[in-house]
């Protein structure tokens, strides 16, 4: 999908870091957008910089995509409109297991994964194949790897990455691309900086493998671009998924590692 002018994208999880990016990157290409997020005001504010800067149409629509009952409201007329998907919206949370509750995990696969099927499934029943759409659901480094400390969070992304797997494959033959984009931590989010500092090296991994949701959000237009079915922001993550498949117990020493670390810090 080589031509974005005039193509509408719809954005989960619009209002601030990757799916803020993402909605202005398209915005200057030209592309018309219907933006969701339960941050109301944080959507309005987006709306109108895109409005004052670029000649677009945008819509907003507050949607918390945790009740399934407010994705059913999404009006069909959007969705049979919509060109391009993007599955971003999402939260991250950290702690030991034991330390978690059911409803924290609940709200994150709900948030993370089931929402993501709940729109696709009626984004699917809504659309026309007679001319070339595409998913772009966003996973993370999480979801091929076993992350500690964060089992809610990787597990979702992990039901995130086999259900777009899924999907190409099922849909193979639709006028139809599905992407799984897999960006790291984005910087000057919580979520980014979290992470970064959970660890020993933080410092490391807050230079190697965070970048800004502007680069993410370039990294993913460029892929559906080229059609590409999986984008890795950066690319380095892709190596690291690849080292640590073809040497498991390697992961597990460092994971292992991390946890010690951890449980020293919270002494």
């Amino acid at each position: 999908m080589k031509d974005l002018n005039k193509k509408t994208i719809l954005i989960t999880g619009a209002a601030s870091g990757i799916g803020k990016a993402l909605s202005l990157e398209f915005a200057k290409l030209g592309s018309s957008l219907v933006l969701l997020d339960i941050n109301k005001e944080g959507l309005k504010k987006l709306k109108n910089k895109i409005e004052n800067q670029y000649e677009t149409n945008v819509k907003a629509i507050k949607c918390d995509l945790t009740n399934k009952k407010n994705i059913q409201k999404i009006p069909n007329d959007i969705l049979k409109e919509i060109d391009i998907l993007i599955n971003n919206a999402g939260a991250g949370a950290k702690g030991f297991f034991n330390d978690r509750t059911y409803d924290e995990f609940e709200f994150i696969a709900n948030i993370n994964y089931l929402s993501v099927v709940q729109l696709t499934h009626k984004f699917l029943k809504t659309t026309d194949f007679n001319k070339m759409k595409y998913i772009i659901n966003i996973s993370s480094p999480a979801g091929f790897l076993d992350v500690p400390y964060m089992s809610a969070y990787s597990s979702s992304k992990k039901a995130i990455t086999s259900f777009t797997k899924c999907l190409q494959i099922e849909l193979y033959d639709k006028n139809l691309k599905i992407m799984c984009a897999i960006p790291g931590p984005a910087k000057n989010t919580n979520f980014g900086k979290n992470y970064g500092n959970l660890i020993k090296h933080g410092w490391f991994y807050n230079k190697f493998f965070t970048y800004s949701p502007y680069y993410i959000a370039t990294k993913i237009i460029k892929g559906i671009k080229k059609n590409k079915e999986y984008v890795y922001a950066p690319y380095l993550i892709k190596i690291v998924i690849i080292i640590s498949n073809i040497f498991p117990w390697l992961r597990d020493y460092f994971s292992k590692k991390t946890i010690k670390k951890i449980r020293e810090k919270s002494k």
